[in-house]
């Protein structure tokens, strides 16, 4: 492997195996120190703030369907030192009898067709091996309200306020995440390292809130019985899948950028 020429290796397109670009340290130092840690601290003090203005939003939003008169703002602690966080209590909706034996005909027929045997992929697709998990996931909340609903600990309120505590932590992580990564990992020029750790930054911040606002209408004005596979399915792991999938976006752009003319030289190879 070590006697391959440049050309030879070139051929490999396996953009890490062979080699890299020479970080700039200056740079690195200016997106961590002048933007990344700047945003950490302003975030920290004016989360709680975020929180109400989000709450503000989400109750106006939902006053569209639900009578005002049953939605309130409430407060709750979070973070020592740095305070709580505002979500809205909403009432709760439980599913009927034949609500839930719809979903369950519906959940097996989408769970026959993620398993058919005839599927050509031997492991099955990620796309399908994702919709079976949140599927069996539903499954299993379907079970539950079908033989102990009455036993169901959560309510709409409940799962506000994990959601905008859990919200708050990605964003907060996120930060963190995007700005070690496009910092210490990020190769290219200051200002396409800016754009990707923004963008991120932004769709994660209106995703957040879009979900926030289409979960309380779910959960309240349908069932809780969707609580479970909105949390598994649109919850955490897909904030993780997106800041990924950003990121091999970015990189894949550097990576097809330095591939062209004279800016090739500037690969270092091992």
């Amino acid at each position: 492997m070590s006697g391959q020429t440049v050309g030879q290796k070139m051929q490999i397109y396996f953009s890490r195996s062979y080699r890299h670009l020479k970080p700039d340290s200056k740079e690195r130092l200016f997106l961590l120190l002048g933007c990344v840690l700047p945003c950490v601290v302003f975030f920290l003090f004016f989360y709680t703030k975020i929180s109400y203005l989000l709450a503000v939003w989400v109750k106006e939003a939902l006053t569209v369907t639900i009578p005002e008169s049953s939605l309130r703002i409430a407060y709750a602690e979070f973070l020592p030192f740095f305070g709580g966080v505002y979500y809205v209590q909403i009432p709760s909706t439980m599913p009927s009898f034949q609500e839930i034996t719809l979903n369950l005909a519906v959940t097996l027929i989408l769970l026959f067709i993620c398993f058919l045997p005839s599927r050509n992929s031997k492991g099955g697709t990620p796309l399908f091996i994702y919709f079976a998990i949140i599927l069996l996931t539903h499954l299993i909340a379907i079970i539950f309200f079908m033989f102990a609903q009455d036993f169901y600990p959560y309510s709409a309120t409940h799962y506000s306020e994990l959601y905008i505590k859990q919200q708050v932590g990605i964003w907060l992580s996120f930060l963190v995440l995007s700005g070690l990564i496009m910092g210490i990992l990020g190769y290219g020029g200051i200002t396409g390292r800016l754009i990707a750790f923004w963008g991120t930054m932004t769709y994660s911040f209106v995703f957040g809130c879009v979900r926030y606002l289409a979960s309380m209408f779910i959960i309240s004005k349908v069932s809780s019985l969707y609580m479970a596979i909105l949390f598994f399915s649109l919850g955490p792991l897909f904030d993780f899948l997106y800041l990924v999938c950003f990121y091999s976006i970015y990189i894949n752009a550097q990576i097809n950028r330095f591939d062209q003319g004279e800016r090739r030289l500037k690969w270092l190879w091992l």
